[in-house]
């Protein structure tokens, strides 16, 4: 039970007003006597200026009895509980009063423990009546507020038709209107996992409040950003930047780090989207950390970048990477990035595009040179996009190709000797039936430990390294044209075409003769 629960006592006997006070300020439970009433208008008075939980009140009393002030209670459609007092020759009176829908009544004199419980549990039914209403009052807005967020949401992903942005103004009540518009966007470093307050609620205690008042729309449009949305008509170019720099003051004032971007106006509710994309890609601009406060349109590059994927040479990065040179790759990084900045500020999305395109067809390279490692090192796009600075990307890309390498340092073979070793007999055996028990007898090593040795150290597995092996060898052989499929299949261990073409097949998606015909 939460909250002070407001008495009226309305008796024309002194003594009888006071004994119920005491009875009642004894209870356990947060009770305030908010009057006390000598007849039966000074009651109806009380109940019509103050809110009045529950009323202890006379059937008889002069100027205007209890029956009459109930009546004219209910006439006023007042929550108020009421309790009656009666005599005996006041029945009558009680059972009509109890049909209006009075709670209870009590004879004169009073049994005080009867009375105790009964007014108790009416205490407890009203008190719960309020948490019901609290906790559907609290259900309704944030049921208005999730449409209202998910309104918005669809407005700036271009999800709106006209039909549905008319229907949700009205039935909303938002201060926007289907007129020329603008979007803003607060956005907060990934990085700062320490904000004193969440964002939803920074947004909706900090800066809904602020821009309410120059019926701008603000909302969480997504967990680190908080979007805004303003009539141009409403407020001009100057008055939306010094609210935006407001919004920022806000913030600071709370110990809250921000970037906040300003999207180009567009003709309606309906392109909102536009502006919105112009906001986002203007605060991908703070990688460059530029002298600016609002980030907008003006940042974007006009010019065409002269650098291209044709551009890259994969060579240098891959030869440092297979060669575990740590200083190399470091090197071609920060090559990498000054081609990228063919102007101080090339737009972001080429650059993290390109860094991309770097680490994807680097491991292909790698790969290629290698066709014994399976290794690949996986990259997260959310984690290179949520950096704040070019100096952070350049940096994660290094630590990135680097940790590439000392991967592939530890699984590879030819810094092993004995792997060296069972690789080298496996090459020379191809044309055998050779078996795991049969490498693992040259090595010296037991069969079953052979097999987990080898796939820890290469990446693969025994069978597939030795189907891959015989494979590779096949190729080399199919590209002379003077050499006998059936001769291919004994050098490299089947001992029937089928078996050697259905799986020369598996593995390259060709029959061994197509395979020929195309060399």
């Amino acid at each position: 039970m939460s909250g002070k629960l407001t008495v009226l006592i309305a008796d024309d006997e002194a003594a009888i007003r006071t004994g119920l006070c005491e009875v009642v300020s004894r209870l356990p439970i947060e009770l305030e006597i908010a009057g006390c009433a000598t007849n039966g208008m000074e009651a109806l008075q009380l109940l019509s200026t103050m809110r009045i939980d529950i009323a202890v009140m006379d059937i008889n009393m002069p100027v205007m009895d209890g029956l009459s002030v109930i009546q004219h209670a209910q006439q006023k459609n007042l929550s108020t509980r009421f309790l009656i007092l009666s005599g005996y020759e006041d029945f009558s009176y009680a059972q009509t009063a109890i049909r209006y829908g009075v709670k209870s009544y009590f004879l004169k004199p009073l049994n005080i423990d009867e009375f105790r419980t009964v007014f108790l549990q009416q205490c407890q039914e009203i008190q719960a009546q309020h948490n019901q209403q609290i906790e559907s009052n609290e259900t309704l807005s944030q049921l208005v507020d999730s449409s209202r967020t998910l309104f918005l949401n669809r407005l700036v992903q271009n999800r709106a038709d006209s039909a549905y942005i008319t229907t949700s103004l009205s039935s909303l009540g938002l201060d926007i209107t289907q007129s020329a518009c603008r979007v803003a966007v607060y956005a907060f470093p990934s990085a700062d996992t320490h904000l004193c307050i969440p964002v939803e609620e920074i947004e909706r205690k900090l800066l809904r409040p602020l821009f309410k008042k120059y019926g701008a729309e603000s909302w969480m449009c997504e967990s680190a950003q908080i979007a805004v949305l303003f009539n141009v008509a409403q407020i001009t170019d100057d008055a939306v930047r010094q609210l935006l720099h407001m919004g920022m003051q806000l913030l600071q004032s709370h110990s809250i780090t921000a970037f906040v971007a300003l999207g180009d106006p567009v003709r309606d509710l309906s392109s909102a989207g536009k502006s919105f994309s112009c906001a986002l890609e203007a605060l991908s601009y703070r990688i460059y950390r530029p002298n600016v406060e609002i980030f907008d349109s003006s940042l974007f590059s006009k010019e065409k970048p002269a650098f291209s994927r044709e551009s890259i040479d994969f060579a240098p990065l891959v030869d440092s990477i297979l060669q575990h040179d740590n200083h190399g790759i470091a090197e071609y990084c920060e090559g990498f990035f000054r081609s990228l900045l063919f102007k101080s500020m090339s737009p972001p999305s080429f650059l993290i595009g390109m860094c991309i395109y770097l680490i994807l067809n680097t491991q292909k390279q790698v790969a290629l040179t290698q066709p014994d490692s399976s290794v690949s090192f996986d990259f997260s796009y959310d984690e290179i996009n949520a950096l704040e600075s070019v100096e952070a990307i350049q940096g994660w890309m290094t630590a990135f190709f680097i940790q590439y390498s000392e991967m592939l340092k530890d699984n590879s073979g030819d810094q092993n000797a004995i792997i060296q070793s069972a690789k080298e007999y496996i090459q020379q055996n191809l044309s055998t039936n050779l078996k795991a028990k049969d490498v693992a007898a040259h090595i010296n090593l037991s069969e079953s430990y052979f097999t987990v040795y080898f796939k820890d150290k290469t990446g693969i597995n025994f069978r597939d390294y030795l189907l891959k092996a015989r494979m590779q060898l096949a190729k080399q052989l199919l590209k002379s044209h003077n050499v006998n499929i059936s001769e291919i299949a004994y050098q490299t261990g089947y001992q029937d075409y089928r078996s050697f073409s259905r799986a020369f097949k598996n593995e390259t998606g060709m029959t061994p003769s197509e395979y020929q015909n195309q060399g």
